[in-house]
């Protein structure tokens, strides 16, 4: 609670004046309500029982006029310290909203996107609230020792009973302070409703479409009651630090009452001092409850700020110093070479390694590779949102750390696989990418990227708003407006991170032939994992394994490749409708598949015939751990990714597969429960047979199926003694 004190402090004296005066007015108000009560002595033993009427029309006169000067006070410095706390308020969420924008890639895919809102909203309105409440605190304990001063000259040893009741006032809210505290912060650490939330909001469609509303009532039903012991228990505490002083005062109220009566009664003290001194503590306790009032909001503050405190610790990854060559200083025009880079997410593993490459300036280059090969680290360190561990990155011969990233992203533009849009129009989300833009250079980036024709079509045209995260546009729509986006910029590069992967045929084919209009005057970086996007690059590079393997034309790499000839081989051999709704497969192909490689042709064409078409959505359960298995799958087009969980663990994603790969070969030979959980993370196009239908197509040769079985009950038994030797490797390791 020290630091959050000083914290405070530190805010009122920013406001100087402002705070005198609030301070002034306070003690004014203060001034007034001790010597009202002192006034009840004076009162009744000068002017009540002598009856000195002429006196008491004054006197009662002044006290009317001092209530009306109090409140006055009260009123405007209630008033300043309210829009000075919305000021402190404001100051602090710039001031982190400006730390996170400086912030590194790995911070915000560490945390969780609730928790950055939380610190937003929750932590920065406790800190506004403790703000306001801190004039409070100070206001009760400068009554408390002013009342205690006074007591003890009217009858210092009445006022020690008086007194006795004040030591409460702390030594209960420090006992139970230290057990609120902790029993809040356990609360908040394990409390994830709102991330629930979120999550049921996002996925609202595959909640209704999969019948999950009961499940999904009950996960959030099973994290409230898992939470709601933690919850009582703080809030019992919290409110019995309210209660506790309360009560204890109102019981040693009596007992100052009653010997107050026995000394007035034994002539010991007067009645007007009795009464002054029942005034004296009414008020001492009003301030002490005042006090334990507030001390809740103080615990709750205190948790709040350190996880702030915990944000502002955390290192800002760009050193945003402009006097390094600025950006009009640099004029790229030779390339980017990557010299023996390496680079990782952790110390203990390289996502890259030993990387060199060049990628000359106002050409076409593309990097290609499985998923896991290393491309988005690549580009992660080529947008400079990391530094290479080891090596070096040269742009025209400079190392880029001497160029500052502000100066060095003025040069690039990026298309992101995600596309981000704000709930803005479309003319302000295109003019994101140079706010200073004006609208004829808006529209010409718009005809650049071939969405022009589109917007001025619809009815607001470029005032047309988008929605939330652009769900009122189509995805070939949210890409043509990155790309224009990006255009404004006018960059010198232009790297695209998988940006046409979720789009259909004709959509992915329009864009491309986009970029290679506008590639004759900038230098493209393309990274795509579909390498027929990658045939016109004048240069593709390939990755294996955070290596770069190989690099080359197209043409070359066929020859050369092993890597590259494989993917370009799992990618060929299927035909796919203009909308990416319907797609087949060759026989040649089929046979690539290793559970068809023994089938004859005229087996092969019946399953070909029995292969249907379907279509996942970005998000979506395509088949669930331990589910019973009937269906086998051929990813034509898109991105899954496999998830497998053990003895009740939370899911954990063990590979990633795309266009080419296949699963559940399995279930066509046995009706066994899934191994693991698929889930789409594009929008995907499957071709899949049922069991049911395979098992038709086998009857032509029955010898064959028993083949098919025994040879893959062999694998299954290697693939079993593989995972055993993996995990005593890793138990050794340990």
């Amino acid at each position: 609670m020290k630091r959050l004190i000083a914290f405070l402090v530190l805010q009122y004296a920013k406001y100087g004046w402002k705070s005198v005066l609030i301070l002034f007015l306070m003690m004014f108000t203060l001034t007034y309500e001790i010597t009202f009560s002192l006034s009840f002595k004076y009162l009744i033993d000068n002017i009540l029982i002598p009856r000195k009427i002429e006196i008491l029309t004054v006197f009662l006169f002044v006290l009317i006029a001092g209530a009306v000067a109090s409140s006055l006070s009260d009123l405007i410095k209630d008033h300043l310290l309210i829009k000075i706390g919305v000021q402190v308020q404001n100051d602090l969420r710039h001031f982190l909203f400006s730390h996170l924008q400086s912030l590194s890639v790995s911070y915000y895919k560490k945390t969780a996107a609730n928790s950055i809102h939380s610190r937003f909203t929750t932590d920065v309105n406790q800190i506004h609230a403790s703000f306001l409440s801190f004039q409070t605190v100070v206001y009760s304990l400068a009554g408390l020792l002013i009342s205690t001063i006074f007591l003890a000259t009217l009858n210092w040893r009445f006022s020690l009973l008086t007194l006795f009741g004040i030591p409460l006032c702390f030594l209960l809210p420090r006992f139970l302070n230290k057990k609120a505290t902790e029993a809040n912060e356990t609360y908040r650490t394990k409390e994830n409703y709102g991330q629930l939330l979120l999550e049921s909001v996002e996925n609202h469609e595959i909640i209704r479409t999969y019948g999950l509303r009961d499940w999904e009532y009950q996960r959030m039903k099973s994290a409230s009651d898992r939470i709601s012991p933690l919850w009582t228990q703080a809030q019992f505490l919290n409110k019995l630090m309210h209660n506790a002083v309360t009560k204890t005062l109102v019981l040693l109220n009596m007992l100052i009452i009653a010997v107050g009566a026995f000394l007035t009664v034994g002539n010991v003290i007067s009645v007007g001092m009795l009464v002054a001194f029942q005034s004296f503590y009414i008020g001492m306790s009003r301030y002490a409850a005042s006090l334990t009032q507030n001390l809740p909001q103080f615990v709750s503050a205190t948790i709040s700020l350190k996880r702030i405190d915990a944000v502002l610790a955390e290192k800002p990854s760009e050193e945003q110093d402009l006097n390094k060559y600025p950006s009009k200083a640099i004029r790229f025009s030779e390339g980017i070479h990557l010299k023996q880079v390496f680079f990782g997410y952790t110390p203990e593993r390289k996502a890259l390694k030993n990387i060199n490459m060049s990628l000359p300036a106002l050409s076409y280059c593309a990097v290609v590779g499985k998923s896991g090969s290393g491309k988005s680290s690549l580009i992660s360190l080529l947008l400079r949102f990391y530094e290479p561990d080891q090596g070096s990155i040269l742009m025209d011969g400079i190392d880029v750390k001497e160029i500052s990233v502000h100066s060095f992203r003025a040069l690039t533009g990026y298309v992101p696989q995600e596309i981000t849009l704000f709930n803005m129009s479309i003319g302000e989300n295109i003019r994101i990418g140079k706010p200073d833009a004006d609208n004829k250079e808006v529209e010409s980036a718009a005809r650049a990227a071939g969405i022009h024709e589109w917007i001025i079509s619809v009815p607001n045209g470029y005032d047309s708003i988008v929605g939330e995260r652009g769900q009122y546009l189509s995805g070939g729509q949210k890409q043509r407006i990155a790309i224009a986006r990006a255009l404004l910029r006018e960059p010198d590069i232009l790297v695209l991170d998988e940006a046409t992967s979720s789009l259909d045929p004709d959509t992915e084919m329009a864009i491309h032939e986009t970029i290679h209009q506008v590639s004759s005057s900038k230098t493209i970086i393309s990274v795509t994992h579909r390498l027929h996007t990658a045939r016109g690059a004048t240069r593709i590079f390939v990755m294996n394994d955070g290596e770069m393997v190989d690099s080359g034309t197209h043409e070359e790499l066929l020859e050369k490749s092993d890597i590259y000839r494989s993917i370009w081989a799992k990618q060929s051999g299927f035909k796919v409708s203009s909308d990416g709704r319907d797609a087949g497969i060759t026989l040649d192909r089929l046979k690539q598949i290793p559970l068809f490689m023994e089938l004859d042709d005229d087996v092969l064409e019946d399953v070909q015939k029995y292969m249907m078409t379907e279509n996942f959505n970005p998000g979506v359960t395509v088949i669930e751990q331990g589910a019973p298995g009937d269906w086998f799958y051929i990813i034509v087009r898109g991105k899954v990714e496999v998830l497998h969980s053990r003895d009740m663990e939370e899911s954990r994603r063990i590979a990633v597969l795309e266009d080419g790969d296949h699963f559940g070969e399995i279930a066509l030979l046995k009706q066994i429960p899934r191994t693991a959980t698929i889930r789409t993370l594009t929008l995907c196009t499957f071709l899949k047979i049922h069991r049911d239908m395979f098992q038709i197509a086998l009857e032509k040769s029955p010898f064959l199926r028993e083949q098919l079985e025994a040879s893959y009950q062999q694998r299954l038994e290697r693939t079993h003694s593989q995972a055993v030797e993996s995990e005593m490797l890793k138990e050794t390791a340990r």
